[in-house]
C-alpha cells in the first residue's frame, strides 16, 4: 500500500506553485503612453504655447502641457505615469501681436494682452498615441485651425 503525502505538504506545494506562476504578472498593469516633442511654426520654435491633449470619446482623459523657449513640449499627467494609449486630439494655443510678432514676456506682454492687442491662435491635431514614449513634432501650419482669430 502506497503512503500518501501529508495534506499540509500538498497544500504547501500548491501554494508555492501558485506563487511561482503568479510572479511574472506582478507589476503588470496597462502600459501607458507618454508624450514629448516640439512645436514649430514655419520651421521656427513656438515658445510659451499651451497644449491640451484630450480624448474625443472620454472626457476624463485630459492632460496639459506647455512649450519652453526652444519649442520643446512638456506634458504633465497628474498622479498618473502617463496616459492610456489611444486616439487623442492635441490642442496647441499661443498668442501673437496683431502683426504676428511674439508677445513680449512679463508685464509688457500682460499689459498688451489686457489692452486687447494680442491675437490668440489655436491649432488642432489628431494623434494616435501608443504605449511607451511618443515624440510629437507639431508644425502649426499643418494643424487644423480652430477659432475665428486663427490666421
Amino acid at each position: 500500500m502506497k503512503s500518501q503525502p501529508p495534506i499540509l505538504f500538498t497544500k504547501l506545494l500548491g501554494l508555492i506553485a501558485t506563487v511561482l506562476l503568479s510572479l511574472p504578472f506582478i507589476g503588470c498593469g496597462n502600459p501607458m503612453a507618454t508624450v514629448t516633442g516640439h512645436v514649430t511654426q514655419n520651421g521656427q520654435p513656438v515658445a510659451n504655447a499651451t497644449v491640451a491633449i484630450f480624448s474625443p470619446t472620454d472626457s476624463s482623459r485630459q492632460y496639459f502641457g506647455a512649450t519652453s523657449a526652444d519649442g520643446t513640449l512638456f506634458v504633465t499627467y497628474g498622479e498618473d505615469q502617463g496616459m492610456p494609449p489611444g486616439q487623442y486630439t492635441v490642442r496647441v494655443s499661443h498668442s501673437t501681436l496683431a502683426d504676428g510678432q511674439p508677445v513680449p514676456p512679463g508685464e509688457e506682454g500682460a499689459a498688451l494682452s489686457a489692452a486687447g492687442k494680442v491675437v490668440p491662435h489655436i491649432y488642432l491635431f489628431d494623434q494616435e498615441l501608443t504605449a511607451g514614449r511618443n515624440s510629437l513634432e507639431l508644425a502649426l501650419e499643418r494643424g487644423r485651425q480652430d477659432g475665428a482669430n486663427s490666421p
